[in-house]
């Protein structure tokens, strides 16, 4: 997941966005005229740390750990499907 941070110079804070998106995490439109002066796009976010809104950070977080979940899950479903398939092909070589 790449996270571009973005400053808000009215309030101070760092938002964060994904590449492709036009609001932050806690609903900002970054592209509208209002905003567009007010928030400007910065690095790419290295931990979670960098982030100063709590909204951005909260979503963010759960959205990271929803993901390492779903690649646990995949790789824990995938180990298993290997070690059944082991197992019968050990019984069909032995036959």
């Amino acid at each position: 997941m790449k996270i571009i941070l973005v400053t808000d110079s009215l309030k101070n804070l760092t938002h964060g966005i994904y590449d492709d998106d036009k609001k932050t995490r806690c609903g900002i439109n970054i592209t509208k005229a209002d905003n567009v002066s007010r928030c400007q796009k910065g690095n790419e976010m290295n931990y979670l740390g960098e982030i100063t809104c709590p909204k951005c950070k909260n979503k963010i977080a759960k959205e990271m750990i929803k993901a390492d979940s779903k690649k646990m899950k995949a790789l824990l479903k995938e180990e298993r499907l290997k070690s059944q398939n082991g197992t019968d092909d050990d019984s069909n070589n032995k036959s």
